[in-house]
């Protein structure tokens, strides 16, 4: 998505790179703590869904599958963009045809047209771009 397209072209993320969101993304994203208000809890159940949101975000952009709590299917997403939105326990990327297993698969999901690296003109950090040419 546009909104997510530019603070997201991390191609090694880091636990940073979990919460370095658009503004529009990052309101959605925390307003879950808005569910426990909605049924008159305690502001500590809020509180604690937002620390719930940053901890999860930032685990599962540690850069690692093991040790630590990454997973392929998301780093695919990280190193293409234009796959796996998702998480693996929640099943839209099977609803929207947007899930890819392997690198080979995202291709197949844009049918031929240019996808990723190539299709996608956001400017790549300096850093970033010294880790693929090495």
């Amino acid at each position: 998505t546009g909104a997510q397209s530019a603070p997201l072209k991390s191609y090694n993320p880091t636990a940073f790179s979990g919460t370095n969101m658009h503004p529009v993304e990052s309101t959605l994203y925390y307003s879950a703590a808005l569910i426990p208000v909605a049924f008159g809890l305690h502001p500590v159940h809020a509180l604690g869904v937002i620390v719930d949101c940053a901890m999860g975000a930032w685990l599962g952009h540690d850069g690692f599958q093991w040790p630590g709590s990454g997973d392929y299917f998301h780093m695919l997403h990280h190193k293409r963009f234009d796959c796996n939105y998702g998480a693996m326990h929640v099943p839209l990327d099977y609803l929207f045809g947007t899930y890819a297993g392997s690198k080979e698969e995202v291709s197949q999901i844009w049918r031929g047209k240019a996808a990723g690296e190539e299709a996608n003109d956001t400017p790549v950090h300096e850093a970033s771009n010294k880790a693929r040419k090495s």
